[in-house]
């Protein structure tokens, strides 16, 4: 990347140059014109062109399935490049699992609404926060659960004016459900996947929401505690008290009525990815983990940045901003100019660079396919 896509903060006006950006935004506005060259160089038979909304709501199955073919198809393979992807079905779990999950009453639900659900994630809630750090029980996350409206794969990906308030939404939101733990706001008005669990296990509707997030984890049957994805919650010691009600409870009152914590809101790149449905995650702390820097992007940043650029496309003539239009560009579709300002660098730049990668990808598979035919000749003689 280097000079390709740096320097060009403001996308090509409203005072919005390279040096206006700090050092932190400047990180998350060129990640984010990689993965702009990245999304936009998918390409050939198979592939969705479009928005993150389009592509997800086609190519994404409700039910468990085998995710290895449509992902290739997809060339999501180019993107999502975590070794933590799992395409296969292994047992009820693969990277489609959330999205799954968001479909069903959730394991450990603290809010829901018509579109969201924000949960108390499986597996090891907080583990990037790093061992000895009392603010695991935390760890949120947001999905969205609707089958309509914007959804989105990752938020470092070209986002729609539709998906970027979606993403502002979700960060209204999680501030909501945090403000309801400092409250210990009552179950009943936390949605109808928590009163629904509060049914299931018998929780009165008029207890608080920390006590029933304690008494969820505590009552967790042990086959899903030890199975995949599993759950152990590890206390400041690196002890898993997660069987533990009466502990559970003191540090979620820990953390909640904490005057020196406040929530961080972030997702991970794509590289760092287990999912492939946006998950933000919210956790408790006096200032970002040292740990967390490199696998995680604060949402408020992102949110600024789309925000800035939606505004520069407003204000651009000549593109119009309310319908779309498609631009077939060397083998690579941009939908709505409204994209092409998303980033904060320059148009030129970004096309340029996705061009290359179209390229890239077309001659690693032309070599593969003459690698193909010298083996099949090799084996006719």
């Amino acid at each position: 990347m280097g000079n390709a896509m740096s320097g060009g903060g403001g996308g090509g006006g409203g005072g919005g140059g390279a040096g206006s950006l700090t050092k932190y935004e400047q990180l998350i506005t060129d990640e984010m014109a990689t993965y702009f060259a990245k999304w936009n160089s998918r390409s050939g038979p198979g592939v969705t062109p479009g928005s993150q909304t389009e592509v997800f709501r086609k190519s994404v199955p409700v039910g468990p399935a085998d995710f290895s073919g449509t992902f290739l198809k997809e060339q999501l393979d180019g993107i999502f490049t975590s070794e933590k992807i799992v395409l296969p079905m292994r047992g009820p779990y693969n990277s489609n699992h959330l999205f799954r999950d968001s479909q069903k009453e959730t394991k450990i639900p603290v809010y829901s609404d018509d579109n969201y659900t924000v949960l108390h994630p499986l597996g090891e809630p907080g583990l990037h926060l790093g061992p000895g750090h009392g603010s695991k029980v935390s760890h949120l996350m947001i999905v969205k659960h609707s089958l309509d409206g914007p959804i989105t794969f990752n938020e470092m990906l070209p986002s729609t004016m539709e998906e970027v308030q979606d993403l502002k939404t979700r960060m209204e939101i999680m501030n909501k459900v945090v403000q309801n733990f400092k409250d210990n706001e009552s179950l009943y008005r936390c949605g109808p996947k928590v009163v629904a669990k509060a049914n299931e296990l018998r929780i009165d509707g008029l207890t608080g929401i920390r006590d029933f997030l304690a008494m969820v984890i505590a009552r967790m049957p042990e086959e899903e505690r030890l199975g995949r994805p599993g759950y152990k919650l590890m206390n400041k010691d690196n002890v898993d008290v997660s069987t533990d009600e009466a502990q559970v409870r003191g540090l979620l009152n820990d953390v909640y009525e904490s005057s020196v914590l406040s929530p961080f809101i972030a997702i991970q790149p794509p590289s760092e990815n287990s999912q492939l449905l946006s998950h933000m995650h919210c956790f408790m702390v006096s200032s970002e983990p040292e740990g967390m820097v490199d696998t995680y992007r604060r949402c408020d940043t992102i949110l600024a940045i789309k925000e800035k650029h939606i505004s520069l496309a407003d204000r651009v003539r000549g593109y119009p901003t309310q319908e779309e239009q498609e631009d077939d560009n060397g083998g690579f579709i941009i939908k709505t100019p409204l994209r092409k300002f998303l980033l904060g660098v320059p148009v030129e730049q970004l096309e340029a660079h996705a061009q290359a990668e179209a390229q890239v990808r077309a001659q690693t598979e032309a070599e593969s396919d003459k690698g193909e035919l010298t083996r099949q000749s090799t084996r006719v003689s």
